[in-house]
């Protein structure tokens, strides 16, 4: 019940702390107290700080305590070390080995001094005993330090030393360390050789030399020492002094028995050749001593070791105590084993997960194991705690983690507690610790979740018109840019934030980038990323209540500012200028099939010649057909800069259509093509709005046009034999026709003979204009031949009219008239001529008188003659009756 208060007190007196500063006291120099914390107890500690001179920043500490249980487990080591040539240059082994082994020793020593002895043994060549079981920790690091890196690999022989520094400890448990690059290239010499029992079969090689019938197949066995031969089986010195008897090269893996073959290389009496097998003889070796009990224990690491020497060394290991490492892990790979021998929470790690919107700041430090870290999502750390250390004159073992975090933009998910004034954050997941106790039993334990209090910032933007009307809804779809700076030195923090007015309940732009405590401006620095439009408004800012444009963010009282609340307002106070223009094409209809651009420029006057223009100061109207458009140039956007300081200003601008040198035939341009535009500009002194007026409002041009063409004109003339023409009595016709003189639908037109000077008659069509160049055909006929007494002139005429052009594009013609011919043919004519006959029908009995002055007139004495349009003559004699 005691211990059960003081942790209530304990909770009590963190959670204060927490509500006055919200921060946890830093758990690297939290320790428990020992009275409180009794043996085999573990207790998990975890706290968020706020690091000076920033906000939205914290460190977190993780922190691991324990005191062993009240009969703790001796251990003596021994670290054996491969020196050979290998681990030299130029590689990197060596001096990374030798740093592992240091840090090796620092985690256990003075830490479980009263539980732990060191050895360090060497091999290469030779074996050598560096250091003997101590608990001197300088000691052990000055003969690690100072190993270098020559020779072979005696691994049996380094093994079987250890073993030996490990034969007399009384410690509970013994274990031997063994890291190596290589396959062992040097072992003992067995006591007897020639003993075959001592060997096992390995393989088979078949040799062929010669050619034809001197070819040869010879056979040889290859048997190797045995792995699990007993220590009986070799023979470790040799001569008065006890020299070791050390076989190998040194370079090869085997070593061949000199005289040991027999056999005579037939298939079925092969050679047999028996070689020593120096890795065999280190797991013989290894062997011997794992079997003196159960409290020995041999770890071996494969230190970036080929496939050979790796299986050896895994053969050697006992049980789980095989590890594979390179130059960048070996620091850790011994760490681990350090733990795994004297730490008392065993294969302890954590799993530390970040909470929603925070994430990892850089790296993290530890004072004991290492740390891996996933991606997630959530950002996990795994802290693997390898040993635990010990402060002098404490029995508290510990270890802590550290890291840094900060704020993302993830928090804002948690949108249920946004706008809450110092809602607090977890800034971590369920964060556990699993290990296993003394008994080797798996346990966990949770760890606090601490929170902490951001300073976020939110950020909208208010549209009015130039009434003071808040705009719902931006037609122009802007978007304003809005900085936020920090103010002091160093790194100045400068962020920017694209803005859309969504009217008074607009949603605001929520911002976690905030990281030091200091003053900071908000200042709108353009629209729409178009330098120069800031001018069209008059800027407010709200900035938590306060019509201000700067904020502050510091810790009062370890108590973060609350959320900063930003409203920009922008009030549009410009005059928007339209320059309306019409322009008229009259023509007669469907007199031009061809389109008409008419071109348009704005310019400023010479009078002001930097004035305001439009973003378009040219345009082109094109025409199809007759008719009017209108157009304009604008908006011109003027802003009280352009006043220059004054209540009013006039603007001159010049509204000219440009008249191209070439332009179309028949064409023709307004009289007047540059017209003079004036816009004055104002400033309200009350309101400090402006405005602008345009004079004149509207301008007009008019162009006209008439079609170019060719006019010809067809006419004839009309005769008629035996009587007097009349006005208007015959009638003849026009047709299109085509080149062959057959007509082309329905006559174009009929008209009527007149009489001219002499009797004859003449007629005429109407006037053709023909506008494209080419080649027109006309057939002319006499037609509705329905009088008596006329015999018709069944003549046809086809005229062939040719319309070209010349080099500016004058039209001009020619006419061809041609006749049909009896044959059928077309042959030239001079011109159009009909001729019609009239011949009377009945019978006429002429009567004529002839009288005789001064005498009697006798029957037959005159003669008379009737002639004229008659076939014959006719004579007839008086008759005096």
């Amino acid at each position: 019940m005691k211990r059960e208060n003081k942790h209530r007190l304990l909770a009590f007196l963190l959670t204060i702390l927490m509500l006055i500063g919200h921060a946890f006291v830093a758990p690297v120099t939290v320790a428990a107290d020992e009275d409180d914390l009794e043996p085999g107890e573990v207790r998990t500690y975890k706290t968020a700080t706020p690091v000076d001179g920033k906000v939205n920043t914290w460190d977190i500490v993780l922190r691991v305590e324990t005191i062993p249980a009240e009969e703790p487990k001796t251990a003596d080591i021994v670290l054996v070390i491969d020196t050979s040539g290998s681990m030299g240059s130029p590689t990197q082994r060596m001096p990374n080995a030798i740093a592992a082994a240091e840090k090796f020793v620092e985690r256990l020593l003075p830490s479980y001094s009263e539980w732990v002895n060191i050895a360090v043994v060497s091999f290469a060549t030779n074996v050598t005993t560096q250091k003997g079981l101590t608990k001197n920790r300088q000691e052990l690091l000055d003969v690690i330090g100072g190993l270098k890196a020559t020779g072979g690999t005696f691994t049996q022989g380094a093994m079987r030393e250890a073993a030996s520094l490990l034969a007399g400890s009384q410690a509970d448990y013994k274990h031997i360390v063994l890291l190596s690059d290589g396959e062992p290239t040097y072992s003992y010499g067995l006591e007897t050789p020639s003993d075959s029992n001592n060997f096992a079969y390995s393989h088979t090689v078949e040799t062929t030399t010669g050619r034809g019938q001197g070819r040869k197949t010879e056979y040889t066995e290859y048997y190797y020492s045995k792995d699990d031969l007993a220590e009986n089986k070799f023979k470790y010195t040799t001569g008065f002094f006890g020299t070791v008897n050390r076989v190998g090269s040194g370079s090869e893996g085997t070593a061949y028995i000199s005289g040991s073959e027999t056999g005579s290389g037939t298939e079925n009496n092969p050679y047999k050749r028996y070689y020593y097998h120096h890795g065999h003889s280190a797991i013989a070796q290894a062997k011997m001593f794992k079997d003196l009990g159960a409290d020995r224990y041999l770890y071996t690491i494969a230190f970036e070791v080929e496939e050979v020497g790796a299986d050896i060394l895994e053969r050697m290991a006992s049980p789980d105590k095989y590890f594979e490492s390179d130059e960048d892990a070996i620091s850790d790979v011994l760490e681990k084993i350090a733990g795994s021998i004297a730490s008392p929470l065993k294969e302890a790690y954590v799993v530390d997960p970040m909470g929603t919107g925070f994430a990892l700041q850089g790296n993290t430090t530890v004072s004991n194991g290492n740390t891996s870290i996933s991606s997630g999502p959530p950002q996990t750390i795994q802290w693997n705690i390898t040993t635990l250390s010990k402060d002098e004159g404490s029995d508290v073992y510990y270890a802590w983690l550290k890291y840094r975090i900060e704020i993302t933009d993830d928090i804002l998910s948690l949108d249920q507690y946004l706008g809450q004034e110092h809602h607090h954050y977890q800034t971590n997941d369920v964060t556990t610790l699993h290990y296993k106790d003394s008994e080797g039993d798996s346990q966990s334990e949770n760890f606090d979740i601490p929170v902490v209090d951001p300073v976020l910032l939110k950020i909208r933007k208010h549209l009015v018109d130039n009434q003071d009307n808040e705009v719902e809804v931006d037609n122009l779809e802007r978007e304003f840019i809005v900085q936020i700076k920090d103010l002091g030195g160093g790194d100045v923090f400068s962020e920017t934030v694209k803005l859309e007015a969504g009217g008074p309940d607009g949603d605001y732009v929520w911002l976690t980038s905030l990281r030091d405590e200091g003053e900071y401006i908000v200042t709108e620095v353009g629209v729409d990323e178009v330098p120069g439009t800031l001018n069209q408004f008059d800027i407010s800012y709200d900035i938590n209540g306060d019509e201000i444009q700067t904020f502050e963010v510091n810790h009062v009282g370890g108590i973060p500012s609350g959320d900063v609340i930003i409203d920009v307002t922008n009030r549009e106070n410009i005059a928007l200028v339209t320059l309306g223009a019409g322009k008229a094409l009259r023509a007669a209809p469907d007199s031009f099939s061809d389109v008409f651009n008419f071109e348009f420029t704005l310019e400023p006057g010479s009078q002001n010649p930097g004035a305001p223009m439009p973003t378009i100061a040219q345009k082109t109207l094109t025409f199809s057909a007759p008719g009017y458009m209108g157009f304009s140039f604008g908006p011109i956007l003027f802003t009280k800069e352009d006043l220059g300081g004054v209540f009013i200003k006039e603007f001159k601008y010049t509204l000219r259509e440009i008249q191209p040198t070439n332009y179309p035939s028949g064409l023709t341009y307004d009289s007047n093509l540059v017209r003079e535009v004036t816009v004055t500009l104002s400033l309200d002194p009350v309101t400090e709005l402006i405005s602008a007026t345009v004079s004149p409002s509207f301008v007009k041009f008019i162009n006209r046009y008439e079609r170019p063409s060719v006019k010809v004109e067809l006419n004839g003339s009309k005769s008629l034999i035996g009587r007097d023409l009349e006005e208007g009595e015959f009638r003849f016709a026009l047709h299109e026709s085509n080149s062959n003189g057959v007509k082309l639908g329905d006559s174009l037109e009929t008209v009527s003979n007149s009489v001219i000077s002499g009797g004859n008659g003449a007629f005429s069509f109407s006037e053709i204009s023909l506008y494209d160049i080419g080649t027109y055909y006309y057939l002319i006929e006499e037609t509705e031949k329905t009088l008596g007494g006329i015999t018709y002139d069944d003549s046809e005429y086809l005229v062939v009219i040719t319309v070209s052009a010349d080099d500016t594009g004058e039209l001009s013609h020619t006419t061809v008239i041609k006749v049909k011919s009896d044959e059928g043919s077309w042959i030239p004519a001079m011109s159009i001529a009909f001729t019609n006959r009239y011949t009377a029908s009945g019978s006429w009995i002429p009567e004529v008188s002839k009288v005789l002055a001064g005498r009697d007139l006798k029957d037959g004495e005159f003669t008379f003659e009737l002639s004229g349009d008659i076939t014959s003559p006719i004579t007839a004699s008086n008759d005096v009756g």
